[in-house]
Parts: C-alpha cells; structure tokens; sequence
C-alpha cells in the first residue's frame, strides 16, 4: 500500500510540475464538493469547474482539474504548485489571490437526524450537540470562532478528512456517534439524491453565508491577472445567459 502511495504521489506532483512548465496551462485543485466541483472528466465536473474553464479559455488558457485531500490541496496552491484552489472562502487561505467578484454562495447548515427534536435559537444551541465536521474546511467566521472554542476544550466536536468525509459523517449521525454535522446545503442536496437513507436527515439551521471563489497561488506570477479575468468573466456569462445555463446543468440558479 506505501509503495502504491509513493507512487500516485509521485504521479500527482510529477503531473503538477509539468504543467508549470507551460504558463498558459492553469491547474486547479480541490477535494470534491459536488455540484461547485465534481468527478473531474466527467460530464458534470461542477459548475466552478466549467465556468473556469469557459472563461479562461477563451484569453488562451488550457485548465486542468484533479481532486485530492482538501489540506493537500491548499498546500499546493500555497506553494505555487497549482494555479487555483477550487470552492475557496478567504478564511480557508487568507494569504490567496480572490477575485473582486464570488463565484457562488455557500449556504452552511447544521444536519441533524429526521426525528431530533432539538430547537435552534442561536448559535449556542450547537454547545448541547456532538457535531462533525471536515478537517482544513472554513465554515464562516462565526461558526470557525465557535469551533476553534470547543477544540481548543476537546469537547463537543469530532474532525474526519479522507476520501468521502460527507458520507462517514451522515453515517456517524444515523449510527447516533454525532448529533449532527455541518455541511453546504447544495453539497448536501447533491450527495442525497439517490442516497438510500435520502428521507432521514433534516435541516436543523443555517448558520452561514458566504461567498464561495477560485483562490489563486500568492507565489504564482498570473494569480493576479487570473483572478481579474474570472471576475470580468463571470459578468460576462451573466450577460449573454451562458451562466444560467451552466447553473441549470446542476439545478441551481443564479445567486444574484
């Protein structure tokens, strides 16, 4: 197993390094938070994906997509070993090049069994719960500040990362190992549609939203041009309706 790591790692950076060599090749990474990215080469590799794509190529850009650890992920952004982090807020990485204008909004909600009976009256109503949520994610400065608290207290908060953390936390809840968990609501909506135990999960709140970008590599010499293109580029694609078509492929609809 090591030695089949050691490999597809070196595959990945081997990958990522030769894309360097050519400026007009932008390589984005993310883990995958379907429908803002997907299954990459698929064809529905998420809305962020496409849009990226769309308008990067058309000023000469060739884009490459590939999924991995959320953590890895930024590390390599950070490093200038990919171009762009994909479904970034600034509090995941404070120190990446943002564009003027979000690509999306990402509606954080707190998930809770079917049947709980919890009622919501502000944030402090998460202190009674043992809530899940992903290692390396931001979910809002206000929710990043309550959690940051009860870690620091080793209570109330139980952190899962590798392949698929959405589906260990729902069934953390449904085995009653977790209250609850917070997680996207499109992301969420997405990962049950044909999900068998779709109809046991409900929302308990919302608790954040935030504006969702594509964050670009501080030590990368484009990051800057990049960002502007994709802020020009988004108002573009909403002018000529090419945005709402791209929406309506994941079953959402503009956020302005």
């Amino acid at each position: 197993m090591k030695v089949l790591l050691f490999f597809f790692t070196f595959f990945i950076a081997f990958g990522l390094k030769a894309a360097e060599t050519n400026n007009q090749t932008v390589v984005l990474v993310a883990d995958q938070w379907c429908p803002y990215n997907c299954l990459p080469e698929s064809e529905r590799p998420g809305y962020l994906v496409e849009i990226a794509k769309v308008v990067l190529s058309s000023h000469g850009y060739h884009v490459i997509y590939k999924t991995m650890e959320w953590n890895q992920a930024i590390t390599l952004v950070r490093t200038g070993r990919a171009n762009g982090l994909i479904g970034a807020f600034p509090s995941d990485a404070e120190d990446l090049i943002f564009p003027d204008t979000a690509l999306g909004y990402a509606d954080n909600s707190v998930i809770v069994r079917a049947q709980d009976s919890t009622q919501f009256k502000g944030i402090e109503t998460l202190q009674e719960l043992r809530l899940g949520v992903i290692e390396g994610y931001s979910y809002g400065a206000e929710i990043d500040k309550f959690l940051a608290e009860r870690l620091a207290l080793s209570t109330g908060v139980d952190v899962t990362s590798g392949d698929d953390p959405l589906e260990r936390n729902l069934q953390m809840v449904l085995s009653n190992r977790l209250d609850g968990f917070i997680e996207d609501e499109s992301v969420l909506k997405h990962h049950l549609r044909y999900h068998p135990d779709k109809d046991k999960f409900k929302l308990l709140a919302r608790v954040s939203h935030d504006p969702v970008y594509i964050g670009f590599a501080p030590k990368h010499p484009e990051s800057a041009k990049l960002a502007a293109l994709l802020s020009d580029g988004i108002e573009r694609l909403r002018k000529t309706g090419q945005l709402k078509v791209i929406l309506q492929r994941y079953g959402l609809q503009d956020w302005y």
